[in-house]
Order: C-alpha cells, then structure tokens, then sequence
C-alpha cells in the first residue's frame, strides 16, 4: 500500500489522510525492532533496508506536491511522520 496525499493542505480530509500516513509509517517503522538498531549502530553500517521500506510506501514524496504526483502533505505531516520514524530508533 502506498501513501496517498492530498493537494489542499486545509482540506478537511488532510487530517485523516496524514492519520493513515502515519499508521503506515508505524507499521513500517515496528518491523524493525531494537535489535536491528543495535546491529546497525555496532557496525556503523547505513539502515538501507528501513530506509527501502520507508521509500516503499512513499514516505519519500510527503513534501513533493500533488501536481507533481506525490503526497503534497507538507512541513507538518513530514516533521509528525519523523516523529514516528524516531520513536522506532531510525
């Protein structure tokens, strides 16, 4: 499944829109457990696989806007989605 966006930030749907975006994050983020962070940290090695599951469900066009064909969510939806992203260690 791949983020859907819309292209008016004040719609009244962009709050559920950026709810179902960052329960995919989630879902994606708590695929990788500590143990991987660990793993990662002890090598120095680059996350590459969470950053192609991220890439995967979008999470890379959250800013690129609709007209363009992407999420169009903007600075607010990318800093909540970063959040999650960090409460999972990546």
């Amino acid at each position: 499944m791949l983020l859907r966006g819309k292209s008016d930030y004040f719609t009244s749907n962009w709050v559920a829109t950026l709810a179902d975006e960052i329960r995919l994050a989630a879902e994606v983020c708590q695929r990788f457990k500590e143990d991987y962070w660990r793993k990662i940290d002890a090598a120095g090695d680059f996350p590459k696989e969470f950053v192609e599951a991220l890439y995967s469900i979008g999470i890379s066009s959250m800013l690129v806007p609709a007209e363009y064909g992407r999420l169009g969510l903007g600075i607010q939806a990318a800093s909540v989605a970063l959040e999650e992203i960090n409460k999972s260690g990546g």
